[in-house]
């Protein structure tokens, strides 16, 4: 007679098993999320590449942690030039491309100023997020009364700005030319501008 009770007892000690591993796996899913698919580099990219498609591949990335500006298609980012060094595997946002989006969190009277340098090799030791000093490029106009070469200007245009986006044509160790993106106050971008057209040297600042 004691035993008659052990098949109803095995079936509800069943049941209660089977809906506790059910809440875990749900508790399980819930925690995990869902995920989006996003794109990231498939491989190292130097600073002022045109993307390929070869650089880039989509994967699966926990919705809970995609930051704002994410990119999601391979396409709408083919031909874009990257602002700094990207390192494989790296999550691409619209940040890390030249463009508007790099004066995102600017304050609102500066600007981003485009600045060809007079040195095309500096785009290899400038980076992004320096703080350089530019100075102007000796006057090519021809040497001096005396016949000696020009003398090089040492007073700087501006100081202390902040490199956004270094480009170099073509990539690699001795580009032929190079630009860089720099933070600077409305005021300065006229008086930078004078000078740009015939390029600037940028001297990077050292903490003290």
């Amino acid at each position: 007679m004691r035993l008659a009770g052990w098949p109803r007892r095995l079936l509800a000690l069943s049941c209660l098993l089977l809906a506790a591993l059910s809440a875990l796996g749900a508790t399980r899913r819930a925690g995990s999320g869902a995920s989006v698919v996003v794109l990231v580099a498939a491989r190292p990219i130097a600073a002022g590449r045109a993307l390929v498609a070869a650089d880039l591949r989509l994967i699966d990335w926990p919705a809970a942690r995609v930051p704002t500006g994410v990119i999601r298609r391979i396409d709408s980012v083919l031909g874009r030039y990257v602002a700094g060094p990207v390192a494989s595997g790296e999550l691409l946002t619209e940040q890390r491309f030249v463009g508007s989006s790099l004066a995102t969190g600017l304050a609102g009277d500066v600007v981003a100023a485009t600045v060809p340098l007079a040195d095309p090799a500096a785009a290899q030791i400038v980076h992004v997020g320096d703080h350089v000093d530019l100075l102007p490029a000796p006057d090519t106009a021809g040497p001096e009364p005396d016949g000696s070469p020009p003398t090089p200007v040492t007073t700087a245009i501006l100081r202390d700005v902040l490199v956004l986006a270094v480009l170099a044509q073509p990539t690699g160790p001795a580009p032929t030319s190079a630009t860089v993106v720099v933070a600077v106050d409305r005021s300065q971008e006229g008086r930078l501008a004078t000078f740009a057209q015939r390029g600037v040297f940028a001297m990077i600042d050292v903490p003290p």
